[in-house]
């Protein structure tokens, strides 16, 4: 299994076998024509597994020997997040169009949006569930995959989401930058086949714990923070430049001197 902070992104580079879909039905509760997450089983973990490598060079490098198959237990999962860019007709559009397709598809799913988004697409999607406010931990509790649509900030928000390990995630790429998104929104319903049938392939991204401590050792109450890709310390208002000592299991690796 995948430690707590590694961070799969889905390649479905596998074989589209089909699996035989098993129809469940979970409850929800509707208060005022309004479903939400509350009453959604608590999800399966997934089997992910290291995918064998077929070359020679068993370097740490290689690309093969940094995935990993999703297998979902021999049936399908049972919830999904979308999460969408801000303020895109066309990004609009494909949420519409995904969930519909998901719906009648795999109708035993559940398709979960964030609460702004949810607002603004229950009229026309009923079907989806919205996660109550203040109730974080909810998308740990039931996510079992989410797509994204927009750029890598679309995809990069989804780790401020979840505190621990991260779902599998589909990244569409319909933002400004897309480096972090190798899939052609064109292309999703044989990419959303391969995941929810269980055969997709995993790439891990490893997230980092930020912590901070006070002058006089003690951590800081705030707590630890989720970093992926990159963190910024920055001096602030401080009007000299800040040295800044970095440590890798106590030990010092190097020391730099600047403004952040």
């Amino acid at each position: 299994m995948l430690g707590s902070r590694l961070w799969p992104r889905v390649f479905c580079t596998a074989a589209n076998a089909r699996l035989a879909r098993q129809f469940t039905t979970t409850r929800s509760i509707r208060t005022s024509g309004i479903l939400t997450t509350l009453d959604i089983p608590t999800k399966a973990a997934p089997i992910i597994t290291r995918r064998l490598s077929q070359a020679d060079d068993h370097s740490v490098d290689h690309e093969a020997d940094q995935q990993f198959s999703l297998n979902w237990r021999g049936a399908t999962p049972q919830t999904v997040l979308i999460i969408k860019k801000a303020n895109d007709t066309n990004v609009d559009s494909a949420l519409a169009r995904i969930s519909q397709w998901l719906h009648t598809e795999y109708p035993q799913i559940n398709i979960v949006l964030e609460p702004p988004v949810f607002d603004q697409f229950h009229s026309t999607l009923p079907f989806v569930h919205k996660i109550p406010n203040g109730m974080h931990t909810e998308y740990s509790r039931i996510i079992d995959f989410v797509v994204t649509l927009g750029g890598d900030g679309t995809f990069l928000h989804v780790s401020s989401l979840f505190e621990k390990q991260v779902p599998p995630i589909i990244p569409f790429s319909m933002g400004t930058l897309g480096f972090l998104l190798p899939f052609n929104v064109r292309d999703f319903q044989l990419q959303m086949r391969r995941v929810i049938e269980g055969s997709a392939t995993l790439l891990p991204r490893m997230r980092l714990m930020y912590s901070r401590f006070k002058a006089d050792g003690t951590l800081d109450k705030s707590g630890g923070v989720n970093v992926t890709n990159e963190a910024c310390i920055h001096r602030g208002t401080y009007p000299h430049l800040t040295t800044i000592s970095c440590y890798l299991n106590n030990h010092l690796l190097t020391t730099s001197v600047g403004d952040g």
